[in-house]
This record gives C-alpha cells, sequence and structure tokens, in this order.
C-alpha cells in the first residue's frame, strides 16, 4: 500500500465462481480474466487473484490494466450483449474515477502467463465507460453489442476487452 496512489477494483465471475445476475438482453459469459501491473511487477501474473485492479499512473510501478475473455457463440444475432462487472474505489480521495473499455487485438492469451509485458495490443476506440463511485461495490454495465455483432459477423466466438482508466487518479478502481 503507497498512501499516494489508488486504483479501481473490478470483480467479474469466473465460470466456476458466484455469477452475478444477468443484465437484461444478452450478457457474454467471462471465459477469463486477469489484470497486468507495470514497473517491477511486469513479469508477474495477477489472473489468480478475486479482483481486476485498474489504475493510470505516470509511475509504470502503479499502471495496472484489467483483461477479460469473453464467449460470444451464444445469443442472437440481433441481440443486445452487455458486460457486467462490480466495482469500487479503494478510498474516497477522489468521488469517481473513469474507466474505459477497448477492444483486444487477441483472444488467445490465459489468465494464468498474462502480465504486463505480453499483455495484448487494445484498440484505440473506447467501446464504453463507465464512472465508478463509491467505495462500495456497485454494478457497472457496458453495451458492447455493437462490437460483438462485428466480431460474431467475421467469425469470432471469443473477443477479449480491457479496461483501462483515462486519467491519473489517487484512488483507483477495483
Amino acid at each position: 500500500y503507497s498512501p499516494d496512489w489508488e486504483p479501481v477494483y473490478f470483480y467479474s465471475p469466473k465460470p466456476n465462481g458466484a455469477a452475478s445476475p444477468p443484465p437484461p438482453g444478452g450478457a457474454a459469459l467471462i471465459l477469463a480474466d486477469a489484470y497486468v501491473r507495470g514497473g517491477s511487477y511486469a513479469s508477474t501474473s495477477f489472473g489468480a487473484s478475486s479482483e481486476l485492479v485498474v489504475k493510470k499512473s505516470a509511475d509504470g510501478g502503479y499502471a495496472r490494466e484489467a483483461y477479460l475473455k469473453l464467449d460470444i457463440s451464444r445469443g442472437e444475432a440481433d441481440e443486445t450483449v452487455r458486460v457486467r462487472v462490480s466495482g469500487y474505489l479503494s478510498d474516497t480521495r477522489a468521488p469517481s474515477v473513469r474507466t474505459q473499455i477497448f477492444s483486444v487485438a487477441n483472444a488467445s492469451w490465459l489468465e494464468t502467463s498474462l502480465n504486463w509485458n505480453n499483455r495484448p495490443v487494445t484498440g484505440t476506440t473506447v467501446l464504453g465507460t463507465v464512472v465508478v463511485m463509491g467505495t462500495s461495490a456497485q454494478w457497472y454495465e457496458v453495451d458492447i453489442t455493437a462490437h460483438v455483432q462485428a466480431q460474431r459477423a467475421s467469425g469470432a466466438t471469443q473477443i477479449a476487452i480491457a479496461l483501462k482508466n483515462p486519467d491519473d487518479t489517487l484512488p483507483y478502481s477495483a
């Protein structure tokens, strides 16, 4: 713990964990999730962690990004698809922290070996944004229907997304 930074925490139900109630419309099943950390932790895998920590920092040792692999093979072609995660702030030094969702170039990574050094390339277009508020966990949903439809049309059955904070803030999101 360092008193000058805090990330945002996210929990994504893993296939063997307790599932959250699905959002209205379609739900993309989360197959794998992990976060990565820069600096001296760049070769460490955090895939076994029960939390996904997201933090932007000018100091690479505090920077974190989260990755989720999704099964998009289920559902109808015109169905709305949302990603649902639970998140909270680590402390009250900021009332809110923005977290953006990006596409990821490939979904072949494993949560047990993903780290900062081998993390997949993310797209540059923001698929959605959540504003994490408060230190109590809340559900956040992002509609990624257009992205999923485009990926399904190209034959994909799995995709990956990344969660990143665009701003360097004191609290982190989880």
